[in-house]
């Protein structure tokens, strides 16, 4: 059920779209949230449908707004592109979401999309494929944070300000030089202790 101001939206979205306004279009749906890009999109013709994802040249927004479809809407969606379209939408999910997303399509386009990844995406969803569908293994992310211990808060509250394409962390993996798991480190024990304080002491 809409609410009233998505049934707006939804009215705008229909006229820009009849009037092939790309930019007043792009510029609507990149202001949305893709939940409420995936409920303008349920309410549209298939025409319009196909047409939409024409209006959004940023592919993460894209990716966002699929991954909150019906699931017989995201395999319409993938199974109507060709894979070198797909590939940069899929280049922009998680791993885990990834991975769902390849198991819902059929398997000679799996091996044609698992072949055009890159080799450490790849291994990621591939190893996501190997646990059964709805097991704790088949929804984990492999990503994962992790920071030496010889760094101080200050550093590392710099490091995880700097860092992109992580979810959000409440809990960071410490390391020594050789990249070797020391220590597990709160989100919460990082905030509440002094800027030089070193990592080592507080794991």
């Amino acid at each position: 059920m809409l609410t009233q101001s998505l049934r707006v939206k939804l009215e705008t979205v229909k006229k820009l779209i009849r009037r092939n306004a790309r930019h007043p279009l792009e510029n609507l749906l990149t202001k949305l949230h893709p939940a409420d890009i995936a409920s303008i999109y349920k309410n549209l013709s298939d025409l319009e449908k196909e047409k939409i994802w024409n209006y959004i040249s940023d592919k993460s927004i894209v990716a966002s707004a699929v991954l909150e479809l019906e699931d017989s809407d995201i395999i319409n969606f993938f199974e109507n592109r060709a894979i070198k379209e797909i590939l940069p939408i899929i280049d922009e999910m998680e791993s885990d979401d990834a991975a769902d997303i390849v198991r819902m399509l059929p398997d000679d386009m799996t091996h044609e999309l698992l072949k055009a990844m890159g080799k450490d995406e790849m291994s990621e969803v591939e190893t996501l494929l190997t646990y059964p569908e709805d097991t704790a293994g088949a929804i984990m992310n492999t990503g994962f944070f992790a920071l030496n211990e010889d760094l101080t808060v200050k550093e590392a509250t710099k490091t995880l300000h700097q860092a992109k394409d992580i979810e959000m962390v409440f809990y960071l993996y410490v390391v020594d030089s050789e990249e070797k798991l020391t220590g597990v480190l709160s989100l919460r024990q990082l905030i509440l202790n002094p800027p030089d304080t070193h990592l080592s002491e507080i794991m």
